[in-house]
């Protein structure tokens, strides 16, 4: 890169992202006074002459001030993507920019980059391929808000009206309220439409690969979701509580006395991964209610007090002459933003029956009818779905089975090999609790 002094005619300026150029009398009077402070940047051509790299606003001043003759800064053979990226580190932070020409901007320096490096399939971080939070790094932020902000830009495509909103908190609630529109129903054919075309074990290999075997804790994770349900091991002996009924040895608990540490790490970084308007679900024992209560109440979300509470059809105890059976277990539920319920007026008590320990996989399996019907209640149908405690795979099954992208953990190779195996046996839309009888040729390597 050289400092010179060009002819402006001499400068191409090309079609740019910044549509609203902003006080360009302000600016002018600024170059009146204090000279032109950061010369514009541009791209020498086989020509001789230049093509506008970033300083568009500062070219219209200077066009206006009548300037014949102007410093820029050039450089020499830079790719479209190198090009488009110095472009969007000169404008990207400047409070001119509209935010939806932010995030436009950002979709496609981020286009740019996957088709030169191709897009990366594998969450691992040593994958091959471009991934969005590669693109976070690249322009120096989180990688939730580039996320978010691509999706925006996404829309924008689709619904061109979006672009009228006064800001990107704006545009969020607009998008919120028409995807309510949209009845549980209408998201399943919607998906069948959509999904017709792909093969059904491409289909399949995508549900597999939601299932990753790493530590949420510890796990890069690429946007937001709209809805994230933690059911974290309990810091309970679950070998010595089951009676010595259950295997544990797959089963990872939290020793007691590190447990409210670890929730509130798990806590937060839920708490980050949700959109603007998402619902957050919370599995845990009555009594470290009040305590969880307090943590989500730390991390500015709305919580409802109350709790919702599923009912089984009987108890169990391990000491029936001292101790009632216990027929129930309790979630919190806590939102973000203004988020609403799909079904508003619904209680909080949910009665299904208990997954038979027949068929059951996993020793806190829950029936996907019940998390199917606290998916619709919480309106969540067909939206990004987070599991940091992925278990039996329940809930991602539920969650694809209404047409939601999913992203689950685990510890457990052992109980994602039997979460590939039940996703191979049906198809994505048609998933229960009850395995298929007839297993024979059923795929179980989802890699």
């Amino acid at each position: 890169m050289e400092v010179s002094i060009v002819p402006i005619d001499d400068i191409e300026i090309g079609e740019r992202f910044r549509v609203d150029l902003g006080n360009i009398d302000e600016l002018k009077s600024s170059i009146k006074a204090n000279g032109l402070i950061q010369p514009p940047a541009v791209l020498r051509k086989k020509d001789g002459k230049y093509r506008l790299l970033a300083g568009g606003r500062r070219m219209q001043a200077l066009a206006e001030l009548k300037k014949k003759e102007i410093p820029v800064r050039i450089y020499d053979t830079l790719t479209d993507i190198e090009a488009r990226t110095i472009e969007l580190a000169e404008n990207l932070h400047r409070k001119e920019m509209t935010w939806s020409e932010e995030v436009l901007l950002k979709k496609e320096i981020h286009e740019l980059q996957v088709q030169k490096h191709g897009e990366k399939i594998s969450r691992s971080p040593d994958a091959d391929g471009w991934s969005k939070t590669d693109t976070s790094k690249l322009i120096g932020e989180s990688k939730q808000n580039t996320a978010s902000d691509i999706s925006l830009a996404e829309m924008l495509s689709i619904l061109p009206g979006l672009a009228l909103c006064k800001n990107k908190s704006e545009a969020h609630r607009y998008l919120h309220k028409m995807k309510k529109e949209y009845a549980d129903e209408d998201i399943r054919k919607k998906l069948e439409t959509q999904k017709s075309t792909i093969p059904l074990d491409v289909r399949r290999k995508v549900v597999a690969d939601s299932y990753i075997i790493c530590d949420f804790l510890k796990a890069e994770i690429d946007g937001l979701f709209d809805f994230i349900e933690i059911d974290p091991p309990y810091g309970v002996d679950l070998k010595k509580a089951k009676n010595k009924t259950v295997s544990a040895k797959n089963y990872n608990e939290i020793p007691d006395e590190e447990y409210y540490d670890f929730l509130e790490k798990v806590l937060t970084k839920a708490a980050s991964l949700l959109t603007e308007t998402g619902w957050l679900i919370l599995w845990n024992p009555l009594d470290r209610m009040h305590r969880c209560i307090s943590i989500l109440d730390e991390l500015d979300l709305k919580v409802a007090k109350s709790g919702a509470y599923w009912i089984k059809e009987a108890g169990t105890t391990q000491s029936t002459k001292y101790l009632l059976g216990t027929a129930c277990e309790c979630f919190i539920y806590a939102r973000k933003g203004n988020a609403t319920l799909g079904r508003p007026g619904r209680t909080n008590v949910f009665q299904y029956k208990r997954v038979p320990a027949t068929i059951k996989e996993h020793p806190a399996e829950r029936p996907i009818d019940l998390i199917d019907d606290i998916i619709r209640t919480f309106g969540v149908a067909g939206k990004r779905t987070l599991v940091p405690f992925a278990g039996s795979g329940v809930t991602l099954m539920a969650a694809v089975n209404y047409g939601s992208e999913v992203l689950g953990f685990d510890l457990s190779e052992e109980y994602r090999n039997t979460f590939v195996r039940r996703v191979y046996e049906s198809s994505p839309g048609q998933y229960t609790n009850q395995p298929r009888k007839d297993k024979k040729n059923v795929h179980t390597d989802s890699k």
